[in-house]
């Protein structure tokens, strides 16, 4: 997750006799969300102690989000991002039937933090709950400046949107 951050410019790093001096208030603080994930095309096989199927190969994930509800309010940040109504979904679907048209759904890798950068001070904390596991070039006792928008931060469905916008706009 880390290097995902790093690899979109996400945050930076600031160590710990600098982030004694930030403002409590500019600091929100995060979690891990650990997920199992498996990946349907793996094979698969009669676990017999529990008299189901499993998949082989289960990936662990873990995604840091930060608790949004810590943010100080700012009515001068926009939250709002446009999403498409239930009836525009059937819409297009509608049309791509009756025209056969093809269809295609895809997924942003890390779509929040490939954001516009944000301008406002937002610092966390990393999360307690990732047991023994570190992040390299991060002491204790450091935050993380926030560059763009993190999962769980107020606006940062707006700053991808807004980022979507701008590509979509240069395409024409």
């Amino acid at each position: 997750e880390i290097n995902t951050w790093v690899k979109y410019g996400v945050v930076i790093v600031i160590p710990p006799h600098i982030a004694k001096n930030i403002f409590k208030e500019e600091i929100i603080e995060s979690r891990a969300i650990w997920t199992k994930r498996s990946d349907q095309q793996k094979p698969s096989k009669l676990n017999p102690l529990v008299g189901a199927w499993e998949t082989l190969g289960d990936e662990v994930k873990c995604r840091i989000v930060g608790k949004d509800f810590q943010e100080r309010y700012d009515e001068k940040v926009r939250r709002a991002s446009p999403t498409s109504s239930s009836f525009m979904h059937n819409v297009i679907c509608s049309v791509c039937a009756f025209e056969k048209l093809n269809l295609v759904v895809a997924d942003a890798t890390g779509a929040f933090l490939q954001g516009k950068k944000i301008t406002r001070n937002l610092y966390f904390r990393l999360p307690k709950n990732t047991g023994d596991l570190g992040v390299t070039g991060v002491s204790p006792g450091s935050l993380l400046k926030c560059e763009k928008a993190i999962y769980g931060a107020n606006d940062a469905a707006r700053q991808w949107y807004l980022a979507l916008k701008e590509i979509l706009e240069s395409l024409g």
